[in-house]
């Protein structure tokens, strides 16, 4: 049996961020697909349920948490490589469809001791368009998620028109971190020890670790060594349980 997941967002690039994100943990062995949140009922044809940090509310009204996994999508390191690039005192305004995930990034940003710039928001989708606009013709440094910032929303023709001619954008790619990443993959590995062999099984989970550490390496939440390793070991155990149960079962 292939494990069925669904990648939701607060909207389709949103849930097509989280899918990507998805199969880069735990690659080509599970049949993934996106919704957008508000058109989920929690009676899917699916196995479990993936959204990222700001949609776990949401998520928990309509099912229940065990199959549910959050992932903390963080920027990488060189997204803030480029803050610290911009001049002091400048006025960044931080890009995105909504007023909360836009300024969970401003904290981001604080907690990685970024404190010489200011930040304000733009989210296009809580405020009136007449005030985006305004923020749109003011903005000098404009950053965000990098489908947002590009071609998708803020480089459409229904904003490119308002931004400045020396006006400088800076996206992000995000990766989850190592303790939700580990989540998901313990989660998964759960869903597929009922139906796949010890072997196989094993296979599947060294080539999703592989790629977890990868994207570790590249991403700064990979520098939080004791979180990572406590993550790391309590996964590692219970992966261990699961491909003995696997084993155990072929074995009859």
């Amino acid at each position: 049996m292939t494990t069925r997941i669904i990648a939701a967002g607060s909207n389709e690039l949103n849930a097509a961020e989280v899918l990507h994100v998805v199969r880069r943990i735990v690659g080509g062995s599970v049949y993934i697909r996106s919704m957008v949140s508000a058109n989920i009922t929690g009676h899917e044809d699916t196995d479990l349920y993936v959204c990222a940090l700001t949609q776990r509310e949401k998520m928990l009204s309509l099912i229940p948490p065990e199959s549910l996994v959050v992932l903390d999508l963080r920027p990488t390191a060189e997204f803030f490589i480029a803050l610290s690039h911009i001049p002091a005192g400048e006025r960044v305004y931080i890009f995105n469809s909504h007023d909360r995930s836009a300024r969970l990034m401003v904290k981001m940003c604080r907690d990685y001791h970024i404190n010489d710039i200011d930040f304000e928001t733009i989210a296009y989708e809580d405020m009136p368009a007449k005030q985006v606009i305004q923020k749109l013709r003011q903005a000098r440094y404009i950053v965000g998620v990098g489908h947002l910032v590009d071609k998708g929303v803020l480089l459409s023709p229904q904003y490119s028109s308002y931004l400045r001619n020396d006006v400088t954008i800076i996206g992000c790619m995000r990766m989850a971190t190592m303790v939700s990443a580990c989540e998901l993959i313990e989660k998964t590995a759960s869903i597929e020890g009922d139906s796949l062999d010890g072997n196989r099984l094993q296979r599947q989970l060294l080539n999703s670790l592989a790629g977890q550490f990868s994207d570790t390496l590249h991403a700064v939440n990979g520098f939080d060594a004791s979180k990572n390793k406590q993550a790391l070991t309590s996964m590692l155990e219970n992966l261990e349980t699961i491909i003995k149960q696997a084993a155990h079962k072929e074995s009859h």
